[in-house]
């Protein structure tokens, strides 16, 4: 579709298409989740009088005026008896049942709801029949319907109780409301979170996560099943359903905003918050911040006095973007998160003309959908302190950015398109530990001055797919200890002394289908795992024997679901 302007020429285009495509086949059209309000209803009305297309709703709101509604009944009795145990990992222990009454009072308080059954069900998962007994006595005392969403939420909460114990589970999961709705969230953003507000590593932060996952908590959104198994978290995402995600919104607005540890602002349009407006309160305490914005905001920004936030959290959604001059009286900012949900990147600007400039505790960031000059200006202050910096689906242009993180320990890029090479300066930053330049199809070689990288351990190239070869100074990386280059259709040959790297423990170089050659100093490699296909394997044998011992040949299909593109 071209690009859209504004509403009326995208219902043009969208009308055109359906003209074209009805001619072959019938189209049906699912407006999924559809929320209230005059805004949706409107969208509804004009929707609903395309032509060549038949048009399905789902929404948690009634819309009597345009059509017929059909009201779905929650599960019934057995069916919510199955889902329930099948959460809680009994429905073939049939032995570790609790009695029929505890069941009865527990889906009673759920009301049958898919959601909620299988939320309190893995919250009750391997615990006691006395902890069952407890929860269905207190769930029933609820009443038989939910007379509100509150209710609803209410009843949920009653699987948070139980992480309070788990203080830093829980506390994540409350984290996770700073999202916007329905958004695919990265696993090494959640990672950057926990590393700063929980003192958490790289493999903490993850069982976290996994906790929330085999709670039902979030969903897990698989991308490649290699993805996770080299601490390579980018390609790793997931989400949270809406209604837990109100549910995290819920208790946090259960503080005065002046003692919440977190705080959450979603503006429509410019309907910024009156206590905001007036100055009436500031959330001196919070520690996160998380602010999201729709198209329509001007980036007119009333002031905050937040002196205490360590992570912010921008959601936005619009072409330019101006960035709140509150944010350089945050000195004790380590985390800052800029995500742009427009489709094209987003141009930003500074209230005071200096993004970026007094923040002096800044550790890691990360940048979906931004235009990178965000860092042009020649005023811009080195970032001592940043020491890991993510680029997804960003446009960079001319840019010298590097030369202000001198520091940096991790980098990654995935999904900008005009990355045409790695710059000089990223070959001075000499602290570098990881380089992950993924999925940039505009990237065709790297610089012979990459050899500087004398402490760099992991450097991935994975998907780079007019990369034709790796430089000979490669092999002064004498740290290396991962390298990836798997689906680089284009790199032909590696580095002849590729032997020379001694740390190295694996290669993955999996459809890398126009290596034809292996070096023969690949056999001086006496700690490397090799993951590659099946014609690359049988050469191997050829060259070192020993090493074809320890190869991994594997078959994968790619899935590129979780971009949402």
């Amino acid at each position: 579709m071209p690009d859209s302007q504004n509403d009326e020429r995208a219902f043009c285009y969208l009308e055109l298409w359906l003209k074209q495509a009805a001619q072959n086949h019938p189209v049906l059209i699912v407006l999924d989740d559809v929320w209230n309000g005059p805004e949706a209803e409107g969208l509804l009305h004009k929707l609903l009088q395309l032509p060549h297309c038949k048009i399905l709703v789902t929404s948690r709101f009634s819309f009597p005026r345009f059509s017929e509604s059909y009201y779905l009944e929650p599960l019934s009795h057995e069916n919510a008896i199955k889902l329930l145990l099948l959460a809680a990992s009994l429905e073939k222990e049939s032995s570790k049942l609790p009695d029929e009454e505890t069941i009865k009072k527990i889906i009673g308080g759920c009301k049958r709801l898919p959601l909620a059954l299988k939320v309190i069900g893995t919250s009750l998962s391997r615990r006691p029949t006395s902890v069952w007994k407890v929860t269905g006595r207190n769930m029933s005392r609820s009443g038989s319907i939910f007379d509100s969403e509150k209710e609803l939420l209410e009843c949920l909460q009653s699987s948070l109780d139980e992480l309070d114990d788990k203080m830093v589970i829980k506390e994540s999961f409350m984290d996770l409301g700073s999202f916007r709705e329905n958004q695919r969230i990265s696993a090494s953003t959640f990672i950057d979170i926990c590393r700063v507000l929980y003192e958490r590593d790289e493999t903490e932060a993850m069982a976290t996560l996994d906790e929330l996952f085999s709670r039902s908590l979030v969903n897990s959104v698989t991308t490649r099943e290699y993805g996770y198994d080299d601490e390579f978290y980018e390609q790793y995402w997931f989400t949270q359903h809406d209604i837990l995600r109100d549910l995290a919104i819920h208790l946090m607005n259960l503080e005065p905003i002046e003692q919440r540890k977190r705080l959450f602002l979603d503006i429509n349009g410019n309907d910024v918050p009156e206590w905001w407006v007036h100055q009436e309160k500031h959330p001196s305490n919070a520690r996160l911040i998380s602010i999201t914005t729709d198209e329509r905001f001007s980036s007119s920004w009333p002031d905050m006095e937040a002196s205490k936030v360590e992570v912010l959290i921008l959601n936005i959604h619009s072409r330019t973007y101006n960035l709140p001059g509150f944010m350089n009286r945050m000195t004790k900012l380590k985390v800052l998160i800029i995500s742009n949900f427009d489709s094209f990147p987003t141009e930003m600007t500074s209230e005071d003309n200096e993004p970026l400039n007094c923040l002096p505790s800044l550790e890691r960031t990360r940048f979906e959908r931004i235009s990178v000059p965000l860092f042009s200006n020649p005023n811009q202050k080195p970032l001592i302190n940043l020491q890991k910096i993510s680029f997804f689906l960003c446009k960079f242009g001319e840019t010298k950015i590097w030369d202000l993180m001198p520091n940096l320990v991790e980098i990654s890029v995935d999904f900008c398109k005009d990355l045409s090479g790695i710059p000089n300066g990223v070959c001075e930053i000499v602290r570098l530990q990881k380089l992950s330049i993924t999925n940039c199809h505009g990237l065709c070689s790297l610089p012979e001055d990459i050899g500087k990288l004398i402490n760099l351990r992991t450097l991935r190239l994975r998907s780079c797919i007019h990369l034709e070869e790796l430089p000979e100074s490669t092999t002064k990386l004498r740290g290396l200890v991962v390298l990836d280059i798997s689906n680089c259709v284009g790199v032909a040959k590696l580095p002849e002394k590729i032997g020379e790297l001694h740390e190295l423990e694996k290669v993955d170089m999996r459809n890398c289908s126009s290596l034809r050659k292996l070096p023969l100093s690949i056999k001086h490699l006496k700690k490397l795992k090799l993951l590659c296909d099946g014609e690359i394997a049988e050469r191997l044998k050829t060259v070192a024997l020993h090493l074809a011992k320890q190869v991994k040949v594997h078959q994968e299909q790619a899935n590129l679901e979780w971009l949402g593109l």
